[in-house]
């Protein structure tokens, strides 16, 4: 079995006003693996992100990160405004130092890639939820990371857009097979998207069960409303039930999706308005490195970080 390119060992985090977020998180992304994570609101699944990225730093434990090329993709796509869509996806590249050139022929490929070529001198301002998302998506891909951190990337997108990106996503990650640790609140997206999905309890966020998906890529819509597929996601949402209950779940608790995973449906978490979408999609990315994030560059070597408290 390979060596996984992301592990925690009985990490923990503990807060500067005395919160517990995680207690003893066991998890690893072994390279290839898509591993969703879903669990109640506050429970830590953010913070598990943040520690990978080296955004935030474990207060017990070891975090192992074998690759210098991380990518991370916010509930927000953080486009800056000023700019148009083919600045934006320079940025990153713009800050490793490369070259005007250089940068600008890998802006146009991602461009290409995401199917805003029509739109590459527009500003955000004019372009919808579900574009605004393409173009951050973008933006990483000049960088090509090895490992994706998803925080909600689609959560708050309507449907219909939602579920046409969760397929374009796919199409990366079966085009360049990179690592991928996606949090989500919906039991339906987490089981289509993943090779495995981790069940957290309420905070502090412990790793409550890990289920594998059996289904193989590439993966039909129509799998959604497919009894194999109904059946393991309400093993999900009876685990996350449970969790709810003795939990309590943190501020908010997971929204239950039981009776749509049930029947196939496809229950989404609520409190997010729809928005308008544009046309286009991801194209093809055989033979593209694929990436996918917002994490700044980094140019240091893989490390292993322990942390004791």
């Amino acid at each position: 079995m390979p060596e996984p390119i992301l592990a925690f060992t009985r990490v923990s985090k503990r807060f500067a006003d005395g919160t517990v977020a995680l207690a003893g998180v066991d998890l690893r992304v072994a390279p290839g693996e898509f591993v969703s994570v879903v669990g109640p609101s506050g429970c830590g699944k953010s913070t598990l992100l943040r520690i990978a990225s080296g955004l935030s730093e474990a207060s017990e434990g070891t975090v192992t990160v074998r690759t210098d090329k991380p990518g991370y993709v916010f509930q927000d796509p953080t486009l800056l405004p000023w700019r148009t869509v083919q600045a934006n996806v320079e940025l990153f590249a713009e800050l490793r130092g490369l070259p005007k050139e250089e940068r600008r022929r890998r802006a146009e490929e991602a461009i290409e890639l995401v199917g805003l070529s029509d739109f590459a001198r527009h500003r955000p301002r004019a372009l919808s939820g579900g574009m605004r998302m393409r173009a951050s998506l973008a933006r990483s891909l000049t960088l090509a990371p090895e490992l994706f951190l998803f925080d909600e990337p689609f959560g708050a997108l309507d449907e219909i857009t939602r579920e046409r990106l969760n397929d374009e996503l796919l199409q990366l990650f079966l085009a360049r097979r990179f690592a991928a640790l996606f949090v989500t609140h919906s039991v339906t997206e987490a089981v289509y998207m993943s090779t495995r999905v981790v069940v957290m309890s309420g905070r502090p966020g412990q790793v409550l069960g890990d289920f594998a998906v059996p289904f193989d890529y590439p993966r039909s819509s129509q799998l959604r409303f497919d009894e194999p597929f109904a059946h393991l996601a309400g093993q999900v949402s009876a685990r996350l039930r449970g969790t709810s209950r003795t939990t309590g779940g943190g501020s908010g608790g997971l929204k239950s999706e039981a009776t749509a995973q049930v029947a196939g449906g496809h229950a989404e978490p609520s409190g997010s308005p729809p928005v308008n979408q544009g046309s286009g999609g991801l194209k093809s990315a055989a033979g593209t490195q694929a990436a996918g994030g917002h994490a700044t560059p980094s140019g240091s070597p893989p490390v292993d970080k322990a942390v004791h408290r």
